[in-house]
């Protein structure tokens, strides 16, 4: 819906009717992108990588900066963040090498960022 939608408001840039910016690919939209396709000299129903391509061609060969309009009702997926820090492991969970590792790594640590 949302692609549909920025390849809306992208023909429309350009000067072709897509009819309504509602993220639905209805046949004004489908005729928008074949007549598209045809000006920037692709075969009418040429693949959706192709369109992207030349689309994207297109505003940067004009320099147009496309408006995306938000939809109502429509939101964009979150992105969880990266969760809770791990907690130090103990040394009997890593093992007898994890904790001589760990220990010649705190050792290896400028003492000032070590509290000293």
């Amino acid at each position: 819906m949302e692609k549909v939608l920025r390849w809306q408001a992208t023909l429309q840039a350009l000067g072709f009717d897509p009819g309504p910016l509602d993220g639905k690919m209805g046949p004004r939209t489908a005729a928008a992108i074949r007549a598209f396709n045809v000006a920037a000299g692709m075969d009418a129903n040429a693949p959706e990588a192709d369109f992207e391509r030349a689309l994207f061609q297109a505003v940067n060969a004009k320099g147009i900066t496309v408006k995306v309009p938000k939809l109502p009702g429509v939101t964009s997926p979150s992105i969880p963040g990266p969760g809770p820090a791990p907690s130090a492991i103990p040394w009997w969970k890593v093992g007898v090498g994890g904790a001589i590792l760990a220990g010649l790594a705190w050792l290896a640590w400028p003492q000032k960022k070590r509290g000293r």
